[in-house]
């Protein structure tokens, strides 16, 4: 027997649960949130691990020693950004594992399901080839799912000129 890792089954309740905390942190955060693009990624500098204390320390210095803050920045507006920044950090790090741990499990869950999926699909078409009764009809209607496969694939080298 094929070894099942995962027998997941979720409740009304669980779903309705589910689905009400993430509509809640979607009406919370998504409004905060701003979207950015690619080229906008590529451009902004990034705090790694190893800023983060350079950072604290500078909030630090900032709010000790203002007189060295540069007139065309604001600290107040820095330390808003940098509190945002270690906020948003924290919850990323939750989301980030729930969300890995859950696309592990969709996987692991689909690949069951497809397994045993293909494994039926396989029986069927061995009943069909020996007449049992509804199996022509079941995998005629499954076998839907691989006629895109079946068909022929365009010529993809271009064809040799004649002379």
């Amino acid at each position: 027997m094929i070894e099942n890792r995962i027998s997941l089954k979720f409740t009304a309740s669980e779903i309705t649960q589910i689905n009400d905390a993430i509509e809640t942190l979607v009406t919370l955060v998504g409004p905060k949130l701003i979207a950015l693009s690619e080229d906008e990624k590529k451009r902004l500098s990034k705090i790694s691990d190893d800023s983060i204390p350079f950072n604290e320390k500078v909030a630090q210095y900032a709010v000790s020693n203002p007189e060295f803050i540069p007139q065309f920045w604001s600290a107040d507006e820095f330390l808003i950004d940098f509190s945002a920044f270690r906020d948003l950090r924290g919850f990323i790090r939750l989301i980030d594992q729930v969300y890995t741990n859950m696309q592990d499990t969709s996987m692991l869950a689909g690949s069951e399901s497809d397994g045993f999926a293909r494994a039926y699909y396989g029986a069927v078409g061995q009943a069909a080839k020996m007449g049992v009764p509804n199996a022509q009809a079941i995998y005629d209607d499954l076998s839907a799912r691989y006629e895109s496969l079946r068909k022929p694939r365009p010529r993809t080298t271009p064809k040799p000129e004649e002379e």
